[in-house]
C-alpha cells in the first residue's frame, strides 16, 4: 500500500505521471529528428550534429538555475515555467524548419533545452507526494511511465508524418508543438492540484533546520558519504549506459549485423532502462536504495562482461540489455539517496549538482563514443566501463560500510 504525504497525494501523482509522459514525448520526437532536420536545412551533415550538442549544453547549465528557481517560487510554478519556455522552443523549431532558418531552429532547441533542464527533476518531486519509505516505488513507476512517451512520441510522427520528406519535418515538428502544448497544460493542472498546501518551507526555515539533521552530524568532514557516491553513481551510471548505447551501433554495423538488428538492440536496451524501474523502487523500499544502486551497478559489469565473449547478435542483446537494467536500478537507488536528505538547501545542491554532471558527462559520452569505437575498438573501450564500474562498486561498499561505523560509534 503506497502512502502520501496528503490527501491529495494519488491526484498530485498521477498528474505528475502524465507530465513525464508527455515531457519523454516531446524530449523523444525532438531527439529522433533533430540531427536530421538540422542536415535538412543546412543541406550539409558537416555541423548538423550542433544543435543537438547545444540542447544538452543548455540542459547542463541551466540545471542549478532551474533548482534555485524552484526554491524561491516553488516546484510546480517552476515546472510550468520550464514547460511554457519548451512551448515557445519548440514553436521556434517548427519555423526554423518551415523557414529553413538554423538560427531560429537553433534558438528553439535551446528553449526546449530550458525545459530539459526543469523536467529531469519530475523524479525528485516525488519526494512531495510520498511518504519517505515509499519514494523508491513512486520514483520507479515515475520513471516506467517515460516508456509510454517514448513509444508515443514518434509513433504519433510516423503515423501522420509519412515518409521522411520535406513536409515531414513539418509535421514531425507541428506535433511536437502539440505535445508541448499538452505538456505545458499539464504542468499547470498540476499546480492546481492542492495549490493551498504549503509543500515548502522558506529559505530561512530550511536553513536554521539543516544543522538538525542526523546524517550531517555522522558524515560531516568525510568525502565517501553516501549522498558524494550516489551523486557519483547516478552520473558515471549515465556515462557509461550512453557510451555503450552510442558505440554498440557502430560495432554492431562493424560486424556485419544489420540495421534492422542494431535498431532491435536499441529497443530492447530502452525497455531494460524503462520498464524495470517499478521493481527496482520496489527493491529500492525493501532493502534499500545503497544495495539496489549497488546491484544496479553490479548488473552493469555484467552486461559488460558479457560484451567481452563475443559480438554475436545475442551477445549484443544481452549487454545492452543488461546495461539498461543496471542503470534503472542505479538511477532509482541514488535517486532515492538525494531524495531522502533532509535538509531542503542541501538537497537541492545534490540534485543540482546531480543533473548538472550527468549533462556534462552524457554530452562527453556521447562526443567521444566514435573516437573510442575508431581508436579503441568495443573490446577495450568497455574494458575500461568495466573496470569504472568496479571501481564504482568498491567506492559504494566502503562508503556503506564506513557509514554504519560511523553510526555506531556516534549512537
Amino acid at each position: 500500500m503506497l502512502r502520501f504525504t496528503h490527501n491529495g497525494g494519488k491526484t498530485s501523482y498521477l498528474v505528475l505521471l502524465l507530465c513525464q509522459i508527455l515531457w519523454m514525448a516531446v524530449n523523444t520526437t525532438v531527439l529522433s529528428y533533430l540531427t536530421l532536420s538540422a542536415q535538412y536545412i543546412l543541406s550539409s551533415s558537416l555541423t548538423a550534429t550542433v544543435p543537438h550538442a547545444l540542447m544538452n549544453l543548455s540542459a547542463a547549465v541551466l540545471s542549478a538555475p532551474a533548482m534555485y528557481i524552484f526554491l524561491k517560487i516553488g516546484w510546480k510554478p517552476g515546472f510550468l515555467m520550464g514547460a511554457l519556455i519548451g512551448v515557445v522552443g519548440c514553436l521556434l523549431l517548427l519555423m526554423g524548419v518551415i523557414f529553413l532558418n538554423i538560427y531560429v531552429f537553433t534558438a528553439g532547441i535551446m528553449g526546449w533545452g530550458v525545459c530539459v533542464a526543469s523536467g529531469q527533476y519530475y523524479k525528485f518531486f516525488v519526494r512531495k507526494i510520498f511518504h519517505e519509505k515509499d519514494i523508491g516505488r513512486g520514483v520507479g513507476v515515475l520513471l516506467s511511465a517515460g516508456i509510454v512517451g517514448i513509444v508515443v512520441g514518434p509513433l504519433g510522427t510516423r503515423l501522420v508524418g509519412g515518409d521522411l520528406v520535406s513536409s515531414a519535418y513539418e509535421t514531425a515538428f507541428l506535433i511536437v508543438l502539440a505535445y508541448s502544448l499538452l505538456h505545458a497544460i499539464s504542468c499547470a493542472v498540476l499546480i492546481g492540484v492542492d495549490r493551498n498546501l504549503k509543500f515548502e518551507q522558506s529559505i530561512g526555515e530550511r536553513s536554521a533546520n539543516g544543522n538538525s539533521n542526523r546524517i550531517n552530524l555522522v558524515t560531516r568532514g568525510r568525502i565517501l558519504t553516501s549522498e558524494n557516491v550516489a551523486l557519483l553513481g547516478s552520473i558515471s551510471a549515465f556515462g557509461i549506459m550512453v557510451y555503450m548505447m552510442a558505440s554498440a551501433p557502430l560495432a554492431m554495423v562493424a560486424c556485419g549485423i544489420t540495421t534492422v538488428v542494431v535498431a532491435s538492440v536499441i529497443q530492447w536496451h530502452l525497455v531494460g532502462m524503462y520498464v524495470p524501474a517499478v521493481v527496482a523502487g520496489f527493491i529500492t523500499d525493501k532493502v534499500g536504495p545503497e544495495p539496489t544502486l549497488i546491484f544496479g551497478i553490479l548488473i552493469m559489469i555484467a552486461g559488460c562482461l558479457v560484451s567481452l565473449i563475443g559480438t554475436a547478435e545475442i551477445h549484443f542483446y544481452l549487454c545492452l540489455f543488461l546495461i539498461g537494467v543496471g542503470w534503472s536500478l542505479a538511477i532509482v537507488g541514488a535517486t532515492t539517496i538525494l531524495s531522502n536528505i533532509k535538509d531542503e538547501i542541501r538537497r537541492a545542491r545534490y540534485m543540482a549538482t546531480s543533473e548538472t554532471g550527468i549533462h556534462v558527462t552524457v554530452t562527453f559520452a556521447a562526443i567521444f563514443a566514435g573516437p573510442g569505437m575508431t581508436y579503441l575498438g568495443w573490446e577495450s573501450g568497455n574494458i575500461i566501463m568495466l573496470l569504472l564500474c568496479v571501481v564504482l562498486t568498491f567506492l559504494l561498499l566502503y562508503a556503506r560500510k564506513r557509514f554504519r561505523e560511523l553510526t555506531v560509534e556516534r549512537g
